[in-house]
């Protein structure tokens, strides 16, 4: 397993479980997370958003309890990036989030990835944003993260170092009001 997926298995059990998120200041049904041509929503029939992602991407089922079930995608050709992470309950999509890290690990490079991802969120939004700023430390993994909140996404920007090995990591999410609380 790469360094990479193991950092993105990482979060995904660590915000399911440890980390509450901020929370958006509004849920909207109109708000998406597209991957190539797919584009999903919060509440969206769970069995629908799989059935539609397995056409383009793996996914794979990296978490399940009474409470949720956590999935992860990547590319069905190169399946060493992790390019979505999906939660649902009761049969709905309740978490959403994208990976943007850029693929070089550069101050220049990260900045693009940013400045393109700030840029996206908000294309077209006249809603205030917000910025807050957390760090977690367990025993295996040192977590710092920066979250800008704007309408209900959000953008969270980390700096994972687990067992001594840093890794960086740029996603667009959106979240459930009652999800991981």
């Amino acid at each position: 397993m790469s360094r990479y997926t193991q950092f993105a298995l990482f979060t995904v059990i660590f915000v399911q479980f440890a980390w509450p998120l901020p929370k958006s200041k509004q849920e909207s049904p109109s708000e998406e997370i597209c991957a190539g041509t797919i584009c999903l929503h919060l509440g969206m029939p769970q069995s629908e958003a799989l059935s539609a992602l397995s056409a383009e991407y793996d996914v794979k089922k990296v978490s399940e309890d009474k409470d949720d079930t956590g999935y992860i995608l990547t590319n069905k050709k190169d399946n060493s990036h992790v390019v979505m992470n999906l939660s649902a309950a009761d049969g709905k999509l309740k978490y959403i989030s994208k990976d943007w890290s850029p693929a070089e690990d550069t101050a220049p490079a990260m900045m693009e990835a940013i400045y393109s991802l700030a840029s996206h969120l908000a294309a077209g939004q006249q809603v205030p944003c917000t910025m807050e700023a957390r760090a977690s430390k367990e025993t295996d993994a040192d977590v710092k993260g920066v979250f800008l909140t704007c309408g209900g996404k959000y953008i969270r920007m980390e700096l994972i170092t687990v067992k001594g090995e840093p890794g960086v990591q740029l996603q667009e999410v959106l979240q459930a009001s009652d999800f991981g609380r």
